[in-house]
């Protein structure tokens, strides 16, 4: 679990399931993350990032410190061969719409961004950007 002054980021437990399909069904949210997904989709999203933990890395609920519940969804995984630099450590977020221009998604992108330095060893991590 990561902590920052406003955010708690936390691995994913079956209780998010509903806030991040949700998130995954919305085409605002998903305007520049890919294809709007439905439950099956969204549950298939869910296992790729729990297996990410497989190699040290995944995506955290992010949550409020003030109120609990889930506001969005970040942190890191191994590129996929989908980009110029496939194997490198990627950060990624998403975040439900009510919680955007908050600053959360730059909280919680810092938190992990702290958080792989601490633990990881990659000389870098990139982003993704439609």
């Amino acid at each position: 679990m990561i902590e920052t002054d406003r955010l708690v980021l936390r691995w994913p437990e079956p209780r998010d399931r509903a806030a991040l399909q949700a998130m995954w069904a919305d085409p605002r949210v998903m305007a520049d993350l890919g294809p709007v997904k439905d439950a099956a989709a969204s549950d298939a999203a869910l296992a790729r990032h729990e297996s990410y933990r497989h190699h040290g890395v995944g995506f955290w609920v992010v949550e409020r410190r003030a109120a609990l519940g889930v506001i969005g969804f970040c942190g890191l995984k191994l590129a996929g061969d989908y980009v110029p630099f496939p194997g490198e450590l990627e950060i990624g977020w998403m975040f439900a719409e009510a919680h955007w221009g908050q600053g959360y998604a730059r909280e919680a992108a810092a938190a992990s961004l702290a958080w792989a330095w601490i633990h990881r060893r990659e000389p870098r991590v990139i982003a993704i950007t439609a």
